[in-house]
């Protein structure tokens, strides 16, 4: 039988009620859980790691790398079929495509949480695993790279973004899921291949990457804040189709002219980046400045490829990795 490398690492699935505190914490070994999966043991034999338990909003991207990299080890293992990433959903996107971009396998990996806890009617955290399981040794998700299941969806962790706060059909990709886990989690069917997959092959990245937002009116104040924190790399959430606002264009110019790199992305819910405008502030100008744009990732994402691309030692400010113009 395949084995499957689970890494339980806490969140909303490992979460029970503390009456002290008065609300959730996530404190349940993952253990607990897999003892409640019904024919578990003919889906895989699981071998679990638990290197914490906690929500995701703590992790840093320097743990979560790491942890890429013990999962890449254990997939170096013939007998290990795939691996699953048990975590809360805060940050499941973002761990996700830092797997996805730092691991170089055919083998599945495979990311899902839950939207509920075990302490709540409802509680999907079994259903998800069974459908993670079931994903990581599936034939159908090899060379699929890092992938996210909940809610019975297979999905690309370079596309998954999370749209609802509480909702169990929170996790959502603009053209689809991949797939679909189906006969109570074991059962897996992929629809078409995932878009635009890419490798940034480092061991180490730069934590200093401050992700700025756009809005009505925002200044310059947030990136000079960032340059005095000693921050290497912004990505802007900008406007539209990859605009800011005027006061907050020279903050950026000036960043720029300093050898800072600038990645622009996308503020709203799906879309690309492109440099459509000239005007200050514009895509065109900010582009002429020489900032890289991030395609149609989210701005989220687009900090975690910066942090590993300026973490790659390449001497280029990771540009080889976003999109610039002219081209």
């Amino acid at each position: 039988m395949a084995t499957v490398v689970c890494m339980a690492t806490g969140g909303t699935i490992a979460a029970t009620f503390d009456p002290d505190l008065g609300g959730l914490r996530a404190t349940m070994p993952a253990s607990g859980l897999f003892d409640g999966i019904p024919g578990l043991g003919d889906l895989a034999e699981v071998e679990l790691v638990q290197p914490t338990i906690a929500d995701s909003t703590s992790l840093s991207p320097a743990q979560v790398l790491g942890w890429s990299t013990t999962i890449g080890q254990a997939l170096e293992r013939p007998e290990v079929a795939g691996a699953v990433v048990l975590q809360g959903t805060d940050t499941l996107e973002e761990c996700a495509y830092l797997f996805d971009l730092t691991l170089a396998t055919e083998k599945p990996v495979v990311f899902s949480g839950a939207m509920r806890s075990p302490d709540e009617i409802g509680f999907d955290g079994i259903r998800n695993a069974t459908g993670a399981i079931s994903s990581a040794v599936s034939p159908h998700c090899r060379g699929l790279g890092a992938l996210v299941v909940m809610n019975d969806q297979i999905h690309a962790a370079r596309e998954v973004e999370k749209a609802h706060t509480t909702a169990l059909e929170a996790f959502v990709s603009a053209l689809g899921p991949l797939g679909f886990v189906g006969d109570g989690g074991r059962q897996v069917k992929i629809r078409r291949q995932p878009m635009g997959r890419e490798h940034v092959p480092t061991t180490r990245l730069e934590p200093r990457v401050a992700l700025l937002t756009c809005a009505l009116g925002t200044n310059s104040t947030p990136v000079d804040a960032a340059l005095r924190a000693g921050a290497r790399g912004l990505v802007v959430a900008a406007l539209g189709a990859g605009d800011v606002p005027r006061e907050m264009a020279r903050g950026l110019e000036r960043a720029l002219a300093a050898g800072i790199a600038v990645v622009v992305a996308r503020r709203c819910a799906a879309g690309e980046v492109v440099p459509r405008y000239a005007d200050v502030g514009s895509g065109r100008w900010l582009a002429d400045r020489g900032a890289l744009f991030a395609s149609d990732l989210s701005a989220a994402k687009a900090r975690i490829k910066l942090m590993l691309a300026l973490g790659s030692g390449d001497g280029n400010e990771g540009a080889q990795h976003f999109e610039s113009w002219p081209r």
